[in-house]
Parts: structure tokens; C-alpha cells; sequence
């Protein structure tokens, strides 16, 4: 069955990052149909993406109160949630989406970020390994693994995941344009960015690259660009 004009349109203004725009179909196409969980969830992604974090909570809440079994919207929520600070909510809406697809290895990798972030170091490896567990060619998790093992000082655990991570990204296609970068980060606070401790990209952005690299062999290609070039912070 096909979407109404206003709902597809919305979607597609929020898949190509048109957010503004996505927002401005999405509300006329609510004014429409007002219990459109569909209109609600991508509304909510849009405004995230514009950091518009309380109507992005709100329009969320909106969705999961129409369809409390839909784990992406628990997991926007808690990215939301945790942009604000309130990271406890933010780990109880992905336990909520995790327990909903207990399969599904991005609900582990999102998860293990932000219990890294809130101190549970040991928590965020166990995440990691449960992600590759379901998924063992998951270049980026290798990596954001291996950094961890590297902050726990198991080094030659790390370098063995940045050599199979390597591997994985070599097999995409893809040409390192520099070294990879495996010496142990200076400490600093976590910045928020699953893929790496010391490695800074826009907060909402991480999160809309990390579900297109679960699907796209080019996105992670391009992911990888992007974390192998980029200089500590």
C-alpha cells in the first residue's frame, strides 16, 4: 500500500537530509492525520537533525504512544534523551529497543556508547563483543573495540582488532590515504561519538551515518575515510 503523498514526500526530505524541509511536509501532513506514527517518527528524526531536541522528544513520545513496540523510536529517543543530559532514560530507551530486537547488532553498538559515556567502560566492551557476535564483519565495531581495549590497557587485544578491522575495511574497497591510527588516545571526556574516544563528528550526524553503514557498502566505505583520516581532537 502506497504512503499518502505528504507522508512520502516528508520521509524523503528526511532520508536525504532535507530537514527543514521534512518538517515543514511532516506538519501539514499531521495536520492531516494527526496519528500518523510514520509522520510522527521521521518529524521527530528532522528535528533531532536540526537539534531541535524538545520537539524531537515530544513528536517521539508522540510515536511510541501510538505504537510502543517500535524499537527505532525507542532508540531516537534515547539519542535524544541523552543529548540532554539525562543519560540514565537515555540507557533505559535502548534497553527498551534492544529488548524489542535483541538481534539486531546496532542496538548493541548504540548502546555500548553510552555506557562508555556514562562510565561503564567494562559494559561498553561487552556490548561491543555481543554486536560482533551477531555481526563479525562489522569493521567500525572492531575498531571502537579495539579502542576500548586499548583504554583498558589490553594492547595486544586491541591491535588484533585493528588489524581485523583493517582487514574488513580493505575488503570494501577501500585504500587507506594514511596510516592507521593505532597508539593509545590521550584521556580525555568522551565526546558524543560511538565510533571512537578520540575521534569528533556532529553529534546527530554519527548517529544518521552509523544506520546507513549497517546497510551501505559505500557509506562504510566513506565512514572509514573519515575515521582513519581524522586527527585526535
Amino acid at each position: 500500500m502506497s504512503l499518502p503523498p505528504l507522508l512520502a514526500q516528508g520521509i524523503q526530505h528526511t532520508q536525504a537530509g532535507q530537514y527543514a524541509q521534512a518538517v515543514t511536509v511532516l506538519e501539514r501532513a499531521l495536520a492531516l492525520a494527526p496519528q500518523q506514527v510514520e509522520a510522527l517518527y521521521y518529524l521527530g528524526l528532522a528535528h533531532l537533525h536540526l537539534q531541535q531536541l524538545e520537539p524531537a522528544l515530544a513528536r517521539l513520545e508522540q510515536a511510541l504512544a501510538l505504537a510502543p513496540a517500535s524499537a527505532p523510536a525507542h532508540s531516537e529517543r534515547g539519542v535524544v534523551l541523552f543529548h540532554l543530559g539525562r543519560k540514565a532514560e537515555a540507557l533505559a530507551a535502548l534497553d527498551q529497543a534492544l529488548a524489542l530486537e535483541p538481534q539486531n547488532p546496532y542496538r548493541y553498538a548504540s548502546r555500548a556508547y553510552l555506557r562508555e559515556a556514562s562510565g561503564d567502560t567494562h559494559g561498553a566492551v561487552a556490548d561491543y563483543q555481543k554486536a560482533l557476535e551477531l555481526d563479525p564483519d562489522d569493521a567500525v565495531a572492531h575498531n571502537n573495540l579495539g579502542l576500548l581495549e586499548e583504554k583498558l590497557g589490553r594492547q595486544q587485544a586491541a591491535q588484533q582488532r585493528f588489524i581485523r578491522a583493517d582487514e574488513l575495511a580493505q575488503r570494501l574497497g577501500y585504500q587507506w590515504q594514511n596510516p592507521p591510527k593505532t597508539e593509545t588516545p590521550a584521556p580525555e571526556k568522551p565526546e558524543p561519538v560511538p565510533v571512537a574516544p578520540s575521534t569528533k563528528l556532529s553529534w546527530a550526524g554519527y548517529w544518521q551515518t552509523l544506520r546507513s553503514v549497517a546497510s551501505s557498502g559505500q557509506a562504510r566505505r566513506e565512514f572509514w575515510a573519515f575515521l582513519r583520516g581524522k586527527k585526535p581532537a
